[in-house]
């Protein structure tokens, strides 16, 4: 699971345009009241992807990308952000990366939502790979 939340990572950090900063899982990040985007790896299921125990695996989640933005200023540059990450990882985008060829099979950005600091929007990269059964 490592290798492919590597992978997906790099692919994210290599986005092209303006970068904003990312608040890495499990790392410190203090906003402190600019934007940013935080990635979140959800695996949904590991199958086997052939008949017995050398088959590959086949490998599904959703990489989910939280785009923030100040609240009370418009919801405009979030979904710009939003709109430049779908595009970067498009549908059928394969991610060569860490020694695993992982395919974007959806990437749909959601309604936003606002709390007391921030308006967030999620953008979900619904993702498939196959791993050896080690």
């Amino acid at each position: 699971m490592l290798s492919i939340q590597r992978a997906l990572n790099d692919h994210l950090d290599a986005l092209p345009g303006e970068k904003w900063p990312i608040a890495w899982e499990n790392r410190e990040f203090n906003p402190a009241g600019q934007h940013y985007l935080r990635p979140t790896l959800l695996p949904t299921e590991r199958v086997g992807a052939g008949i017995g125990t050398a088959a590959q695996n086949r490998e599904a989640g959703i990489y989910q990308i939280d785009v923030f933005i100040p609240a009370r200023g418009g919801k405009g540059e979030a979904l710009l952000m939003a709109d430049r990450l779908a595009s970067h990882f498009r549908r059928g985008t394969i991610i060569q990366n860490h020694g695993l060829n992982i395919r974007v099979r959806s990437a749909s950005i959601s309604a936003g939502t606002t709390t007391a600091d921030y308006y967030q929007v999620p953008v979900e990269v619904r993702w498939l790979t196959y791993t050896d059964n080690v």
